[in-house]
């Protein structure tokens, strides 16, 4: 029987095998090119039958399939659990004193190799932008010093039953990949192998010279230790940096000269790091200045290049410099069985052994993820306009964002914590007198819980309501009724009571959990006396390429509601420059682009009647108006208008007739100033036009 989604299969073993045995099959033949299949369990006749048939198809007659774990049975395919596991896999890279080509690995059986889940085989599915393998080094891991080409698990490349050919891409993708190893180049020409050599610069006069002689680089890679993620509390421990990917060169912070290191930073031709923002937050709060800008950032181009892979050095490391696969996992394990916070806890000569590496990886990774681009644009250029390239969005649009970000970051955003008291108090007033409208509405005690889904649920059910969906709680003997947003849209449209209060109900408690409460554990007072947040902006960073903030998030605010109008308040202005000046200096200002996704799409596909949508032609055409709700209010109201009389029939078949001296009144629920709450405009103003006239 087979489970579909995550595939499983349930079967009788069909081999017995004792602990630390890992050969599942052995089909070594002497004189020919040697292959290893490692995988992730131990499997059974039948699956070795079947995968023993594709691989002998694809015309590879000498090879193993060994399991690298040496257990029947694991329950989760957790690193930590595979690994102590690990079988005697290493004794089959080179088998009767043969070498094997390389190592094709199935599913978690990464993991053991690289003594990490940064990276999975679903990142070596795309083998048309990226390189569906990585060489795994034996340095930090004890790795086999293989290429690697990453498959699925056996279970997920047949999930059909046996016998059958599956459709399955992950087996075609498998499939190929056995031609793929037979062609390949396996040697390591086109990774960076040097040695390298991590220097403790101890005493400032020496951190000087050093500093002198970095200057003007054609890249330096820029690394910190700090010991705290927030740069107004933390401190930096020490400053790293290497310019030629051979060398790193470690500063204790207090020894450096704020304006050598300026220097180096500025006239490096270029500067990169890995999510260089954290570093240079915490050296622009330490007196380095604001105006130093990194030109470079490897998290950012590797994003570019595949915005589903992971970034970061460790997932960059094995994916494009595999001498130096997992080469800071024993620092984490250090730092785990010492029980310490921070990196800058744990020994000097521990610290340094791994930390000096970072900027060396960088360097290596910068120059490795440069050719990709390089390459990537010319294989693939842009078909709409050949000038943007991916090293043009990168540059152009990534990292001068991602510097502004850091600035800004920096800077924080202005709060007022008097607001944060007024704005609860009167969000609470406002949440007591919902629950006093429903409790009227549905006829029940004052004390009832309206914040339980259950108790809710339970109501509904009281009151006769049909069920709409059932919770997950439901049994077969007791049904509970869902509440869910989804389920509430179905009562309101079945007329139900009270829907509309609950969900004014709920929605104000979010705004106090999410905007007050949420948002103020985040304040922090400056010297200046100011209150401030400072949000982290992962730039860029959803697969979209639309930023992601944290701590907290300041996407999706309120703009417009009667919730926006006690958000808004919370923020103030910066401190007047000029503290004699009675008016402010600042203002606060909202911008946003109108349908901006729909503009690009339509840009993309060159906006011209040759496109495929004509009425997006007219909308934001070249004499378009450039606005769908525009242009469907023009539509409604300024072509309408242009009658003597108008009549337009309500929800309830009622007749309203609008004439030339007709007054119309407009609502605004929203709006934060009472005056402009509602406005009226006559019949007469509306003036007869084939283009859109804006009257508010």
């Amino acid at each position: 029987m087979f489970q579909f989604g995550q595939v499983r299969a349930s079967e009788k073993r069909g081999i017995k095998i004792e602990k630390f045995d890992s050969l599942l099959k052995e089909h070594y033949q002497p004189g020919k090119k040697y292959y290893l299949f490692l995988v992730d369990s131990i499997y059974n006749k039948n699956y070795l039958d079947i995968l023993s048939k594709d691989i002998e198809k694809s015309k590879i007659s000498s090879y193993n399939i060994v399991s690298v774990i040496s257990v029947n049975e694991n329950k989760t395919d957790s690193t930590e659990e595979l690994s102590s596991y690990e079988s005697n896999w290493k004794r089959y890279v080179n088998f009767n004193d043969t070498e094997c080509e390389c190592i094709m690995a199935f599913g978690g059986a990464m993991r053991v190799l690289n003594k990490s889940g940064d990276v999975n085989y679903y990142d070596f599915i795309d083998d048309k932008f990226n390189d569906p393998r990585y060489f795994c080094g034996s340095e930090f891991v004890n790795g086999p010093d293989k290429w690697i080409y990453p498959v699925a698990s056996v279970r997920d490349l047949y999930p059909i039953q046996h016998g059958n050919d599956p459709t399955n891409y992950l087996t075609r993708f498998f499939r190929e990949k056995l031609e793929r190893i037979q062609r390949d180049d396996m040697s390591t020409v086109s990774l960076d192998m040097r040695d390298y050599r991590i220097n403790y610069i101890e005493t400032k006069e020496e951190v000087s010279n050093i500093l002198k002689q970095l200057c003007n680089s054609e890249l330096l890679a820029y690394d910190s230790e700090t010991n705290s993620l927030d740069h107004n509390t933390g401190s930096i421990g020490y400053v790293i940096l290497s310019n030629d990917g051979e060398n790193s060169y470690i500063f204790d912070w207090h020894n450096i000269d704020i304006r050598l290191l300026k220097q180096v930073i500025t006239t490096a031709k270029r500067s990169t790091g890995s999510n260089l923002k954290f570093d240079f937050k915490f050296c622009k709060s330490n007196g380095l200045s604001k105006k130093v800008k990194f030109t470079d950032d490897t998290t950012l181009l590797s994003h570019a290049l595949n915005s589903s892979r992971n970034k970061g050095l460790k997932s960059g490391a094995i994916f494009y410099v595999g001498k130096f696969v997992g080469y800071d996992n024993e620092l984490n394990v250090i730092k785990k069985k010492l029980k310490v916070d921070n990196f800058l806890q744990i020994p000097k000569d521990i610290l340094f052994k791994y930390a000096g590496l970072d900027p060396i990886v960088n360097w290596r990774l910068q120059k490795a993820l440069d050719k990709h681009v390089a390459e990537i644009d010319k294989k693939f250029p842009n078909e709409k306009d050949p000038t943007w390239t991916i090293e043009r969005w990168y540059r152009e649009v990534m990292i001068p964002n991602a510097n502004t970000c850091t600035n800004v970051e920096l800077d924080g955003i202005y709060f007022d914590p008097a607001q944060f008291e007024k704005q609860e108090i009167l969000i609470k007033d406002k949440i007591k007198e919902l629950e006093l409208e429903l409790t009227k509405t549905w006829n029940i005690s004052e004390n009832f819980e309206f914040g339980s889904t259950k108790k809710l649920g339970e109501l509904f059910k009281q009151m006769g309501w049909p069920c709409i969906s059932e919770a997950k709680a439901s049994t077969e003997n007791n049904k509970v009724y869902s509440t869910s947003d989804s389920a509430l849209t179905e009562y309101e449209i079945m007329g139900k009571p009270g829907i509309k209060t609950l969900k004014k109900y709920r929605s104000y408690n979010v705004a106090l959990k999410t905007f007050i409460e949420g948002w103020r554990k985040w304040l922090f007072q400056h010297p200046d006396g100011t209150w401030r947040i400072h949000p982290n902006c992962n730039t860029f960073g959803a697969e979209s390429m639309r930023h992601a903030m944290r701590d907290p998030n300041f996407q999706q605010i309120p703009a417009r509601g009667e919730i926006a109008a006690f958000i808004k308040k919370l923020f103030v202005v910066p401190p007047n420059i000029n503290k004699d000046s009675k008016e402010s200096d600042w203002l606060i200002v909202n911008a946003d682009f109108r349908s901006l996704q729909f503009i690009l799409a339509l840009a993309d596909c060159g906006l011209n009647k040759n496109g495929v949508d004509q009425v997006a032609y007219d909308i934001y055409g070249p004499k378009g108006i450039q606005d769908a709700h525009s242009m469907t209010t023009h539509n409604i109201f300024c072509k309408s208008v242009n009658l003597e009389i108008i009549e337009i029939e309500d929800e309830d078949g009622n007749k309203i007739v609008f004439g030339e001296e007709q007054q119309i009144k407009i609502k605004r629920p929203g709006c934060i100033d009472e005056e402009d709450k509602e406005m009226i405009i006559k019949g007469n103003d509306f003036l007869p036009s084939d283009i859109f006239v804006s009257y508010i």
